[in-house]
């Protein structure tokens, strides 16, 4: 009975520990210059589960955030709309994960916006991008923002204002930039495998306790 017990426990107790590890949780602070939606998809011609907007068109310098939970194992695209009414076009951002079980394509768990690690384009998302993004530069040195007091909020200030279209900024042909981003999932999903594993167990004792009776 003490045997069976202990397998039972300690089969049990893997299957939490295991189990436990099922998720990261994303969190985005972001904003655009002048409005922002922002989407997660497992596929990035796909514009993805609505997670929040960011639509109040003179409060750009204030980011939003949102939180997204991630699923073991399971890859991402984090989709960004970004669109300018007038003016100067722009998006920032800094993204973390709270855990290793995913990370962005930067192998990191925390992710700033760049022209490295985000594609974008003017027509959406799944169709070729640009080769290039448009780099307005770090929100603690680009003046054209910095001069109406720069992002509130920002943790690191080397987080790059960006956006598509080839153009320059206030480009009336760029009003409309989608961003996108891949999150990689690092962990395999084992809790399954787990508790079959801990089923057969709690079977054969209880098949060993019927042959001893």
């Amino acid at each position: 009975m003490n045997k069976s017990f202990g397998v039972f426990s300690v089969v049990l107790f893997l299957s939490i520990i295991l189990g436990s590890a099922n998720a990261s949780t994303l969190t985005s602070n972001a904003t655009v210059d002048n409005q922002l939606r922002i989407y997660l998809s497992t596929d990035d011609s796909v514009q993805g589960v609505y997670m929040g907007d960011h639509s109040q068109m003179d409060n750009w310098f204030v980011l939003s955030t949102y939180t997204s939970n991630l699923v073991t194992g399971v890859d991402y695209y984090l989709h960004v709309w970004g669109i300018d009414i007038y003016g100067p076009s722009g998006f920032i951002g800094e993204f973390s994960l709270d855990s290793s079980d995913h990370t962005f394509v930067n192998g990191s768990t925390t992710l700033l916006t760049n022209t490295t690690d985000w594609k974008g384009n003017t027509t959406g998302w799944g169709t070729p991008y640009d080769t290039t993004l448009d780099d307005y530069g770090p929100n603690s040195t680009t003046t054209t923002w910095t001069s109406f007091g720069g992002v509130q909020g920002l943790t690191d200030h080397s987080a790059h204002w960006i956006w598509a279209g080839g153009g320059p900024i206030g480009d009336p042909s760029s009003d409309n930039a989608y961003f996108s981003t891949q999150i990689s999932a690092t962990t395999v999903p084992v809790p399954g495998a787990i508790w079959l594993f801990g089923s057969g167990l709690i079977g054969l004792i209880g098949f060993r306790r019927k042959s001893q009776q």
